[in-house]
């Protein structure tokens, strides 16, 4: 992926970069938001804190759902403190009706999770978590269901915003 500033590539982690990147990511892939936005590497130049603010104003502008920092104890921690940010009863809410509109659907959540993820035309791949051949086959079977209502994708925005 070409760098946003010629002048920043040693700079991934900066507010600027971080920011130009995402802009540019949603511009190519022409969705109007991400649900996961990863930063990929740590950058050893940039303050971890401005790293890490650069991904919030991600969540805050609606440009991604939620954020995935490059992989360092102090970005995990933080990643984690905006999942526990919500109590067990929002996340259970959240969880059920996601899963109750999957079952709807004839499809299981991580099935629906990734038709979701695939219905983009601009969506080229998708990271998957299979550790057996007929995960695999079962992953590629979510193919066959990519189109959502517009009831159901009004269902899905109600269940998550925040």
């Amino acid at each position: 992926m070409p760098h946003a500033f010629a002048g920043d590539r040693c700079k991934w982690g900066s507010r600027k970069y971080i920011i130009a990147s995402c802009d540019q990511s949603v511009k190519r892939t022409g969705v109007a938001y991400f649900d996961i936005f990863y930063s990929h590497r740590p950058d050893p130049h940039t303050p971890l804190e401005e790293t890490m603010g650069a991904l919030d104003t991600l969540v805050e502008q609606g440009k991604a759902l939620y954020v995935v920092p490059a992989d360092s104890r102090p970005a995990r921690e933080w990643a984690a403190a905006r999942v526990t940010s919500k109590s067990r009863a929002e996340k259970k809410r959240i969880l059920s009706g996601l899963h109750d509109l999957a079952r709807a659907r004839g499809q299981t959540l991580a099935h629906m999770a990734l038709a979701f993820i695939l219905r983009h035309k601009g969506m080229v791949s998708a990271v998957m978590g299979a550790t057996r051949p007929e995960q695999v086959a079962q992953n590629v079977a979510a193919l066959a269901t990519l189109d959502f209502s517009s009831d159901e994708l009004g269902r899905i925005d109600t269940l998550t915003s925040r």
